[in-house]
């Protein structure tokens, strides 16, 4: 296998548990009552953070990180 492999499974693995323990978590930590909203808000959360997540991550690299033009080689070259 290739190592980008490892780090698709590795992530599909993450993923997975997240989704599969964040209602037994929920009901553990809020009851059984408040599942339903406290699922709710927890997506709602997600959401946010997937909408804002990528636009901040990408200019905080714009911001402290310059790519060269070829951009088949991906050498960081940082910013003085």
């Amino acid at each position: 296998m290739h190592h980008t492999q490892y780090g698709r499974w590795s992530s599909a693995v993450s993923a997975a548990s997240y989704i599969a323990l964040r209602s037994i978590v929920i009901v553990e930590l809020l009851g059984i009552q408040k599942l339903t909203n406290a699922f709710g808000l927890s997506a709602l959360f997600q959401g946010i953070a997937c909408v804002l997540g990528s636009p901040l991550s990408g200019g905080s690299e714009n911001l402290y990180l310059l790519y060269p033009l070829d951009s088949n080689k991906r050498t960081v070259k940082y910013k003085k």
